[in-house]
């Protein structure tokens, strides 16, 4: 693991937006709201998990492809 500290995830990705659901709360009878991640510039959640993931290992052990 790297020991430097790593560079908080507030200045890398946008806040998760949250977007009350009305309709799908009347049709349960519970108040929903959904956490979207769509807003992130890579449109996934995924990237907050990856960010996560790779800030903390050494550079020489990342390898990636897309």
């Amino acid at each position: 693991m790297n020991s430097a500290k790593a560079t908080p995830l507030q200045n890398i990705v946008r806040p998760t937006t949250f977007i009350h659901a009305p309709r799908l709360s009347e049709r349960l009878g519970a108040d929903i709201t959904i956490a979207s991640e769509t807003f992130q510039f890579t449109g996934s959640f995924k990237f907050r998990a990856a960010y996560n993931v790779v800030s903390n290992i050494d550079a020489d052990l990342v390898i990636t492809a897309s």
